[in-house]
């Protein structure tokens, strides 16, 4: 009889996180940067028909990242807010996010509208890109976590010749999932200048309607970007502000 009690203790014990799980709660993480690469192949988007003129058709775009640093990173995202410490968010309650940095590009020219052109795509400095997490404290060592962006972007098209149509404002609304832990991966390249707080995402994917973002932790050693994908981003950079389609003629 005292075996049974003791046995039917534990296991409530445990269903209240005063066992085992209990351990996993017991190293919050702080607020910090989210840092991540894209992975080619599965990342793009898709250029719905009359956003441009002539352009009859939806048009997939694939997309892969142009690195911004530190390492190899294309994207980052800062958790404003800590989970699991005094006066924090618990573990499973969603925390304030918000996509800080993007910087992707089509591995070639795109045939768009009688194109073809190469698509660039940054965050829009002028609108935030704001979200929420909800992270799982579920091993010793980290657990899963689930989010979900508004993301505001700019995208560029830029011609063979030069010529650039943009940047033209878009918005998607991007829901994801990963793993994370408390390491750092090998080689993850972070700092002073973007503290983890403790938390290192994984594998993450990133789904909406119009578009996928899929990503992995970045490292250092990071290839130098090619010309075609600085100039694409570039051309982004110096028609901030505009708000609808327009053509520029090469310089």
């Amino acid at each position: 009889m005292k075996k049974a009690f003791l046995v039917l203790l534990g296991a409530w014990l445990v269903g209240i996180g005063i066992g085992p799980h209990f351990i996993a709660s017991a190293d919050p993480v702080g607020p910090g940067f989210d840092l991540f690469f894209t992975i080619p192949g599965p990342t793009g988007m898709i250029i719905p028909a009359g956003t441009i003129p002539g352009q009859e058709t939806d048009v997939p775009v694939p997309l892969i990242g142009v690195p911004i640093g530190p390492g190899n990173t294309d994207t980052r995202v800062v958790r404003m807010s800590g989970v699991g410490g005094v006066g924090e968010p618990k573990f499973g309650e969603p925390i304030p996010i918000e996509l800080v940095a993007l910087s992707l590009t089509s591995p070639g020219p795109v045939p768009i509208a009688g194109g073809p052109y190469t698509v660039g795509v940054v965050e829009d400095p002028g609108v935030a890109s704001p979200g929420t997490m909800t992270i799982l404290h579920e091993t010793e060592s980290g657990g899963t976590f689930t989010s979900d962006l508004e993301v505001h972007t700019l995208v560029t098209l830029v011609a063979p010749d030069g010529s650039v149509l943009g940047p033209a404002p878009r918005t998607d609304m991007l829901s994801g999932s990963g793993s994370w832990s408390h390491t750092p991966p090998p080689g993850y390249p972070g700092g002073s200048a973007f503290p983890s707080g403790g938390f290192f995402a994984g594998p993450t994917t990133e789904l909406g309607l119009l578009a996928a973002h899929f990503t992995q932790p970045p490292h250092d050693g990071v290839p130098v970007p090619e010309p075609s994908a600085l100039l694409v981003l570039g051309c982004g950079v110096l028609a901030l502000g505009a708000a609808t389609w327009r053509r520029r003629p090469p310089r």
